[in-house]
């Protein structure tokens, strides 16, 4: 099966001891997406990531740093695309939730990590970040090695510019640097700003190229005042 095609490029290795939320979704025995622990039993990730896909052959990993190696699985029960999905073209409402048969048990190499606010966009020029064991290079394997690149926010005016008219809808942000960014096997991961995820990476036009930069569901709009009742009657069930 083929990968969503978003990796990190330009990055360098770190441990889940520093992204304890960062999990790997995987679709048979293989790394398929990557996803953020929301609570003990939910993963946060791209719907893309689920859309179409068979749930028992879903599986979670947390708590390492290395695909393939250490950590703790559990199966996914349930699947939750957001119901506006490709509501107005490819990567709207871009989220998914998936509940877990089990709870991980947290601690330090697994804890769950907190949404933004509603409407609490990052401004233009804010330095967030994304790990993932996405391709390091255009259509390269897998990392084994949680890898980190750090990004820019970029407005959605110079984003719009970059990919056209019509290219962005208000459910996404947009963020990276050339030769820097998201870019097969990391749709899903988290943007973080400082502690709090902003975004959910979604797609991208090649890797780190000039004014390509990488497009993402912006967590702070899709759960907004309105359909944040979303996620709570998902995560609180």
């Amino acid at each position: 099966m083929t990968l969503p095609t978003s990796r990190i490029v330009g990055g360098r290795p770190v441990s889940i001891e520093q992204f304890p939320y960062q999990v790997s979704i995987q679709y048979g025995a293989s790394h398929y997406c990557g996803g953020s622990l929301i609570s003990e039993s939910h993963v946060l990730t791209a719907a893309q990531c689920t859309d179409g896909l068979n749930i028992g052959d879903l599986t979670v990993i947390a708590g390492t740093s290395t695909l393939h190696r250490g950590g703790e699985r559990r199966r996914v029960i349930g699947v939750n695309q957001h119901p506006r999905y490709g509501e107005r073209g490819q990567g709207d409402y871009d989220v998914s939730i998936l509940t877990l048969r089990r709870p991980f048990v947290l601690g330090p190499l697994v804890q769950y990590i907190s949404l933004a606010g509603p409407y609490s966009t990052p401004f233009p020029g804010t330095i967030c970040y994304v790990a993932g064991w996405g391709t390091t290079r255009f259509d390269g394997p897998l990392s084994h090695q949680l890898q980190l690149v750090e990004v820019p926010i970029i407005s959605p005016a110079e984003c719009r510019g970059d990919y056209g008219p019509g290219s962005l809808t208000d459910t996404m942000l947009c963020a990276g640097h050339i030769g820097q960014d998201t870019c097969q096997g990391d749709v899903g991961n988290p943007l973080v700003c400082g502690s709090t995820q902003v975004g959910i990476a979604s797609r991208a036009t090649g890797c780190g190229l000039p004014r390509r930069p990488g497009i993402y569901t912006d967590v702070g709009r899709v759960f907004s005042e309105v359909s944040s009742a979303f996620v709570r009657r998902i995560v609180k069930a």
